[in-house]
């Protein structure tokens, strides 16, 4: 996200009246660079006097989806409502430097969250458990705030954004999904819990098609947050099913993720391959040994590469006597070559995460790309 590229195209161009014009740019997917499968741009103004000025990162991607079971990691965001300052904050709560307007523009029918893009908890999130005139309450019994209480007073003078969170019937359109009068016909998504999954499917008898709790009642779920970083297994029961498009703002900030012992399915929080050299998962939280169970570990669903192939890939965090920078490895291979620039978290699909279970709870702050 620091170099950039210009691209020419030509706006077409409407007016509104008033002074007004509506200028778009169509078939961005066709300039260099860009294609349907994955496309991040940015406006560049320039000003008569010369000076210049740019909006944030804009994005799409297309995920093919296949029969069977994949992952899927979503990293596109919605729109900011706000980016600005803390004006003051405590240990429960933040006043933005504009609260009452966002108070105004806020939408009750969402759930929004703040991430912190400057000074030291920069990459951190709040879940918001209400937004006033007065100030922002923080939930933080939240398992997506990854801020302590104890630190949330130190926030004034940072710059946050607020967002909206995506969900369930937003990111996986019901129209777009085979739906069936019971689970074992429908298409499913999986939210990985500490030991197990929470499985939705799509839930359509007569005029009635939404996502429901499997186990559960027939209420609609479609909205159930995907919290940012959050991956997802996917089992795909349409034979030919259609790509999955998303759009969105694309981050540009540190990206905070909690950890937990054992397994964790962590969605790559840009719309671009990453390696753990520039995540920065050879230092801590992440544990290396010469012992595997010791290690931490990366686990990845064959079916991503290969439709229909099931089972994982894997490979774990060594660190032998004196090595200064510990290496990640396969585990299909005797060999010790080093995957830290490997492009292993790809964009679009999800990673599990094994943390040791001698592992304490943590938080991974990753560097933007």
């Amino acid at each position: 996200m620091i170099n950039w590229s210009p691209l020419v195209a030509a706006p077409a161009v409407v007016a509104e009246g008033n002074g007004w014009e509506r200028v778009t740019w169509p078939d961005l997917q066709s300039l260099p660079g860009q294609s349907l499968a994955r496309g991040i741009i940015r406006l560049r103004i320039t000003q008569t006097n010369g000076g210049t000025t740019t909006s944030a990162p804009l994005g799409w991607q297309q995920t093919a989806l296949n029969s069977g079971t994949q992952t899927y990691g979503l990293n596109l965001n919605h729109e900011a409502l706000f980016t600005g300052s803390v004006t003051s904050a405590t240990s429960a709560s933040v006043t933005l430097s504009e609260q009452a307007s966002v108070a105004s523009a806020m939408d009750p029918a969402q759930h929004y969250y703040l991430e912190i893009i400057s000074g030291p908890q920069a990459g951190h999130r709040l879940d918001l458990q209400s937004i006033t005139g007065v100030a922002c309450l923080v939930a933080d019994d939240s398992p997506n705030t990854t801020l302590s209480a104890s630190a949330l007073a130190g926030l004034s003078g940072a710059r946050v954004i607020l967002r909206s969170h995506r969900t369930l019937g937003e990111v996986f359109n019901p129209a777009l999904f085979q739906g069936a009068s019971a689970a074992t016909g429908a298409d499913q998504v999986l939210f990985h819990t500490a030991s197990d999954y929470t499985t939705y499917w799509l839930y359509e008898l007569g005029g009635t098609r939404h996502w429901v709790l499997n186990g559960g009642a027939a209420n609609s779920m479609n909205d159930t947050l995907i919290p940012p970083g959050t991956g997802v297994m996917l089992q795909i029961a349409s034979a030919s099913p259609a790509p999955l498009l998303s759009t969105g703002s694309v981050r540009t900030t540190p990206f905070a993720r909690r950890l937990q012992a054992g397994y964790n399915l962590f969605a790559n929080p840009w719309p671009l391959d990453a390696s753990p050299a520039q995540t920065g998962m050879t230092s801590f939280p992440f544990l290396a040994s010469t012992v595997l169970s010791a290690s931490s570990q990366l686990q990845f669903w064959k079916g991503d590469a290969a439709a229909g192939v099931r089972g994982y890939l894997a490979s774990w965090l060594l660190r032998m006597p004196g090595q200064p920078v510990p290496v990640w490895i396969s585990m299909s291979s005797a060999a010790t070559t080093s995957q830290n620039n490997a492009p292993l978290l790809r964009t679009g699909r999800a990673t599990f995460i094994k943390m040791p279970q001698t592992a304490s709870p943590s938080v991974w702050i990753i560097p933007p790309p």
